[in-house]
């Protein structure tokens, strides 16, 4: 809830919320690169293809430009569906995350 809280402080924060309410992603864009920050379905809703979607949409209005994220290791669902939308890792950071997983940098140009 916190990480929420601050995203919504942001004003350089911007944001896709699904029509339906359940599914958003947060990203920041500066010039030709973007970020993804974090893409959040409703409980009881995830793995019906909602993240999928709102990340689509989101890719298909961004433009070029060069976009990144950070995933978990051991996130194997969301890394798969980076992949899948043609995101590649590009760098590792060891023990980034309190429970000690290595954080995966990745891109995707477009």
């Amino acid at each position: 809830m916190e990480l929420l809280e601050q995203h919504l402080a942001a004003d350089r924060v911007h944001y896709l919320i699904n029509e339906e309410q359940t599914a958003f992603l947060s990203y920041t864009k500066f010039f030709d690169e973007a970020e993804l920050d974090l893409i959040a379905v409703q409980p009881g809703l995830q793995g019906q293809g909602l993240g999928q979607a709102v990340l689509e949409e989101w890719l298909k209005n961004l433009g070029s430009c060069r976009v990144l994220l950070e995933v978990a290791e051991n996130n194997i669902r969301a890394r798969n569906l980076y992949l899948k939308f043609g995101f590649s890792a590009y760098h590792e950071r060891k023990n980034y995350y309190p429970d000690g997983q290595t954080a995966i940098l990745m891109e995707k140009k477009q």
